[in-house]
């Protein structure tokens, strides 16, 4: 079970796994297509209603690929987000794949802070599939204000 640290959320806000918010990022961000024994979903509940979810696939010990839905965008979210893949994972790179036609999604990754590292012509369904990226250097969730209330919650 994946341990996640709890001080990074406020109190009406809950953090959850599973199958469940793994199929509610699927329908909103892949098409429906959720592999659950290759992937970790992680949710943000407010009462009893996902509000933002990612799904983490392809991990490979250097990078792994993000999917996010989200409805209302959270920073203390997203941290977690990070703190999971560059932390937990230890990855050097979080890539995070969109299609061309979802601007919607594209503005999300980027205010995120990713960059947009490549695109493939006719990859994608819908059209080109474009590839966001991010380092623990880029993240701009990796900084002392995320970081300290981590360390304060493992005692390190």
């Amino acid at each position: 079970m994946l341990e996640i640290p709890r001080p990074l959320m406020s109190q009406s806000y809950e953090i959850v796994g599973g199958d469940e918010v793994g199929q509610w990022v699927a329908d909103r961000a892949c098409d429906g297509k959720y592999y659950a024994p290759l992937s970790e979903a992680i949710g943000l509940m407010r009462g009893e209603r996902i509000i933002a979810g990612a799904i983490f696939n392809n991990w490979n010990q250097s990078s792994v690929q993000l999917h996010m839905a989200i409805e209302r965008l959270n920073r203390d979210f997203l941290a977690l987000l990070a703190w999971y893949a560059f932390e937990q994972l230890n990855v050097t790179k979080v890539i995070a794949p969109v299609s061309s036609q979802n601007i919607k999604s594209q503005r999300a990754v980027c205010h995120a802070g990713f960059n947009l590292e490549a695109v493939i012509t006719d990859a994608h369904p819908d059209g080109d599939l474009m590839f966001f990226t991010m380092t623990a250097m880029q993240c701009p969730f990796l900084t002392n204000h995320y970081s300290s209330r981590l360390e304060s919650y493992y005692g390190r």
